[in-house]
């Protein structure tokens, strides 16, 4: 598969859209997170604030991050496992694989908040 323009856009598109479901799945949860993305790159915080830099970083909940990054694992939703590093998005990952990583997500707040 060749990375042209187009291809670059579908992708950051649907990073965007994880990255939105996220934020709504820990809204909906009531659960401090914030997120964001450029391009294929993506990353959230369970912070009650953006974070913007490392002081911002180290006052996010990693015992949260943790159990949640523990949680998606067993589920099968491989996430950087360090709150502190960055996800990112392929070109494998489609509509589908983002509805379904979501899902798995969600499951996976639901138990580390527990």
């Amino acid at each position: 598969m060749t990375l042209t323009p187009a291809l670059h856009a579908r992708i950051e598109k649907r990073t965007g859209a994880l990255v939105e479901g996220l934020q709504k799945i820990a809204g909906d949860l009531r659960v401090p997170l914030t997120a964001g993305h450029a391009g294929s790159m993506w990353g959230f915080f369970f912070a009650e604030r953006p974070v913007r830099n490392f002081s911002d970083a180290k006052g996010s909940d990693a015992e949260l991050f943790r159990r949640f990054f523990h949680a998606a694992l067993e589920r099968g939703v491989y996430l950087a496992p360090s709150p502190f590093e960055a996800c990112f998005m392929s070109a494998a990952h489609g509509e589908s694989e983002v509805a379904a990583a979501l899902e798995v997500m969600k499951d996976a707040l639901v138990q580390a908040i527990a």
